[in-house]
């Protein structure tokens, strides 16, 4: 009897392995919160995003299953092109450790949202020491209002940003400017104020390079960096991770301790 179980134990872990080994599926990201296949969508895939929460309540994307490992490595590849600098292909072990699956089968569909992921997670740019809203501006903020009206248990966080000219003390005044110009306009647009949430980083959390490698202000980095997110949130949470912002960008101007040393000490100096 014991070498009947014995076998059919070696037989159980033997299949385990042969499915896995049949095809292979590659990790996208891991999100603390839950992003819609419509944000990949915007990223630049075309295939179906599948996902699953993980024993440490983390969300887990992957694309596949890919008939060969040349495959799979070729789309992971093709993932850190589009900036997800941490796709990679995801192991049968690992898959099994953190999601507690056997079979890809049993990953589930992104879902989508009724709010697109631009409203969900949107933004406002402006001019270099301005804090006036443009055209475009009010437009992507007339739509965040109308998701505010549509979904009235829903709040919205402003977060005001600068780029690095200028002194601190007072890239932290003018974001509070630009937040107020937002908030005054999603006021006047029927918005209660008691459902908006500001806050004021100055030049502290840049999603762009401020300077380029050879030591040059980066204009395109710097228009990117002057800016006002607004996040949908339900309570106190967050609808999206506000870290999806930096997808948007071109690949060689976000901002990461590894292409800018410099500007990572600059701003932890000036905090």
């Amino acid at each position: 009897m014991n070498t009947i179980k014995t076998t059919l134990t070696v037989l159980s872990v033997f299949s385990y392995c042969i499915a896995f080994a049949q095809t292979h599926s590659v990790q996208i990201a891991v999100y603390q919160k839950p992003v819609a296949s419509n944000f990949f969508q915007s990223a630049g895939l075309s295939q179906t995003v599948y996902f699953h929460l993980d024993r440490n309540s983390f969300y887990r994307y992957y694309l596949g299953p890919f008939q060969s490992l040349e495959e799979a490595e070729q789309i992971s590849m093709d993932l850190k092109d589009k900036g997800f600098e941490y796709a990679k292909i995801a192991e049968p072990k690992e898959v099994n450790k953190y999601c507690g699956i056997k079979e890809l089968s049993e990953l589930k569909k992104a879902p989508k949202l009724e709010i697109p992921i631009e409203e969900l997670l949107a933004s406002v740019n402006f001019d270099s020491g301005q804090s006036d809203l443009n055209q475009d501006s009010k437009a992507v903020l007339s739509k965040v209002a109308f998701q505010l009206k549509r979904y009235p248990k829903l709040n919205l966080e402003l977060a005001g940003h600068c780029d690095s000219k200028g002194n601190p003390a007072f890239n932290v005044v003018l974001s509070k400017r630009r937040i107020r110009s937002c908030r005054n306009y999603l006021v006047r647009h029927g918005i209660a104020i008691h459902r908006l949430k500001t806050v004021a980083y100055g030049e502290s959390k840049p999603i762009a390079i401020n300077k380029s490698a050879d030591g040059t202000e980066s204009k395109r980095g710097m228009a990117y960096n002057r800016r006002v997110v607004m996040t949908l949130m339900e309570g106190d949470e967050y609808l999206v991770d506000g870290n999806l912002e930096r997808f948007r960008l071109p690949t060689q101007l976000v901002f990461n301790s590894n292409n800018s040393p410099e500007q990572t000490i600059h701003v932890q100096l000036k905090k």
